[in-house]
């Protein structure tokens, strides 16, 4: 890693320290309430804590707001959560997936440097290691920390197809800076009140993004193609 990487590392780490350190103070409340209301809606535990891929392969905990039944994850293994299983859990689990607000609680893990605000999305190991068999280079989303938002689950959701949020990874991997995250950001925002596309083409144009993201401001054309051949 060059000097200025290594610069830019250090200010990305010394910031999400201290956003994530400041949303867990100013949504603490916020945080109370939901957990109460996970007590009372589906009794303990408040939290789930499962292992996920980390930064170079290495495992982590991962914690957010339970949202399914205790043991779910046993039973999924390495594929994804059918929808049938979210809709049929309780409907302060499917309120809270679909609002985000179960995943407030990994600024934590932010804050303690085993995730980053924007990254590629932290896979089960199982799942990960499904994709790693049979996916070409699925290795190189863990070259840098899992996000709590990025690229990938801005401009695709949990059922997109792996390659394809692969390509959003690599694409992400390749332009990575402070300016891109905070886009980043800003569109997972925008995508959480329901700002929908025209928003999202202000916002790539005001940062002018290198070779414009085509498709909803992501792809680059060559990429585009290749995606509708898919």
């Amino acid at each position: 890693m060059c000097r200025g990487e290594w610069g830019a590392e250090c200010v990305r780490r010394l910031l999400e320290a201290a956003v994530s350190a400041a949303g867990l103070l100013l949504l603490s409340p916020v945080l109370a309430v939901v957990a109460v209301l996970v007590v009372v809606d589906s009794g303990f535990p408040i939290f789930y804590r499962g292992y996920r891929v980390g930064r170079g392969g290495r495992p982590f905990r991962m914690v957010k707001f339970r949202t399914l039944p205790n043991g779910t994850e046993q039973q999924v293994g390495s594929r994804l959560i059918r929808p049938e299983e979210v809709a049929s859990t309780t409907c302060l689990g499917r309120l809270l997936r679909k609002s985000k607000l179960d995943e407030l609680p990994q600024l934590w893990n932010v804050l303690v440097g085993e995730m980053s605000l924007v990254g590629p999305r932290a896979n089960r190991p199982a799942y990960y290691l499904n994709c790693l068999s049979r996916i070409p280079g699925y290795a190189c989303r863990t070259l840098v920390k899992p996000g709590m938002t990025g690229m990938a689950q801005v401009f695709g959701d949990y059922y997109t197809p792996p390659e394809k949020k692969l390509r959003y990874d690599r694409l992400y991997l390749e332009r990575r800076s402070l300016a891109l995250d905070l886009w980043l950001v800003l569109m997972t925002v925008a995508r959480l009140v329901r700002v929908r596309r025209r928003p999202r083409r202000r916002a790539a144009a005001a940062l002018s993004a290198p070779a414009p993201l085509a498709s909803a401001g992501v792809l680059a054309p060559s990429e585009r193609t290749a995606d509708r051949a898919a």
